[in-house]
């Protein structure tokens, strides 16, 4: 019994290390992902984003709740698009009180922070996110963003309610 004990001992040890290798993989990938958006950065967010990577924006201003009321953005040119444009409405990008927790999986990765934004004409935008992201071979592969629409949608000017 005692020989079977030492025998594993160093697997234990091998598996102790390899797994918080993989977890940190993935949370390095995302805190990478936010300095990029700081720095409004999209084309080094091209090299992030696998080719079939898909963005969804739950929540909507409408209040909708229905799957088909989500925004959802396939394929790492729509992702990028949707990056771009808001990289071209907002001049400056701050994440603030970030949270990071890895899932047991290693590859699942959730972010609550605070957005301190500025847009062109200075006025602030600050609202609050929760993301998950999934990542797979060093790349985020799925992105889920979840933040208030309704304070998006007074920041940006568009409407807020039913759409009846």
């Amino acid at each position: 019994m005692r020989l079977a004990t030492i025998a594993l001992a160093p697997i234990a040890v091998v598996l102790s290390l390899i797994a918080p290798a993989q977890a940190n993989s993935a949370r390095d990938v995302v805190e990478r992902f936010f300095t990029v958006l700081e720095a409004r950065d999209v084309p080094a967010l091209a090299d992030m984003l696998t080719e079939d990577v898909t963005n969804t924006l739950p929540y909507v201003a409408t209040g909708d709740t229905a799957a088909a009321a989500m925004r959802r953005f396939e394929g790492r040119a729509a992702v990028l698009g949707y990056f771009s444009g808001a990289a071209s409405r907002i001049a400056e990008v701050a994440f603030r009180d970030t949270e990071i927790a890895l899932g047991d999986d290693g590859r699942t990765v959730f972010v609550e922070n605070h957005g301190d934004m500025v847009l062109p004409d200075g006025r602030p935008y600050r609202n609050r996110y929760v993301w998950r992201f999934e990542v797979e071979n060093g790349r985020i592969a799925s992105i889920r963003e979840y933040f208030n629409p309704v304070t998006a949608a007074a920041a940006f000017g568009r409407p807020v309610g039913a759409t009846e």
